[in-house]
């Protein structure tokens, strides 16, 4: 139901009494608030979670999830516009997640990201708009989240080779990375000649604004 204008807490809540839904896709439904997720959450496990680009979603829903969803959610998606360091260091509660994307991270720093290095067994991460995530949580994500299968960042421009380096070492089954960093000037070949010598099962590499990478 993502991207449906109709689609508003009532909805939600009458959701809630389907007993097989275990997962929902509600992007861009920007009529739905934590309280009608509230309703959902707390009475259906749910494994997957869809909610990017709604600002009404925020510390509630996630809170609720950690309560209620911890040992089932497996997939979740947020816009984080309206989350902050500590809302962020919750989502490291729910030990089952294996998938996580936020977009717009504009107010997430390495304080927050670290704190989802808990998530040992975190396969895909996708952070968009990280603008102050530095090196120091890549290689904490990195070192701690070794089976990662997808790294994507985005306008990450604080991000350097040190947290690259960290990437190669430690991420061997690495698949995808996504680099999309406009006027990033500290990645350099020494950081993506590790990530290539180390992720020997990268199948895909996405990099854009790297002005440091010359090969």
């Amino acid at each position: 139901i993502s991207s449906n204008t109709c689609v508003d807490d009532v909805t939600i809540c009458q959701l809630a009494t389907c007993q097989s839904l275990n997962s929902l896709d509600i992007s861009n439904c920007d009529r739905v608030t934590d309280g009608g997720l509230e309703v959902l959450i707390t009475q259906r496990p749910l494994r997957k979670l869809l909610a990017s680009y709604l600002l009404d979603v925020r510390v509630r829903t996630i809170e609720n999830l950690v309560a209620f969803c911890s040992l089932t959610l497996h997939t979740l998606h947020l816009d984080g516009g309206n989350l902050c360091d500590e809302d962020v260091a919750k989502i490291g509660q729910i030990t089952s997640l294996r998938e996580l994307e936020i977009q717009y991270c504009d107010e997430i720093t390495d304080v927050g990201v670290i704190a989802l290095s808990r998530l040992s067994h975190l396969s895909i991460i996708r952070l968009y708009r990280c603008f102050n995530l530095t090196s120091c949580s890549v290689s904490e994500i990195a070192m701690k989240c070794s089976y990662l299968n997808q790294l994507v960042l985005s306008d990450c421009s604080e991000i350097d080779d040190r947290g690259l380096l960290s990437v190669g070492r430690h991420c061997s089954y690495l698949e995808k990375l996504g680099l999309a960093q406009s006027y990033n000037h500290t990645v350099t070949d020494v950081g993506l000649s590790a990530v290539l010598l180390g992720c020997g099962r990268l199948t895909e590499l996405i990099l854009k604004g790297l002005k440091g990478v010359r090969t």
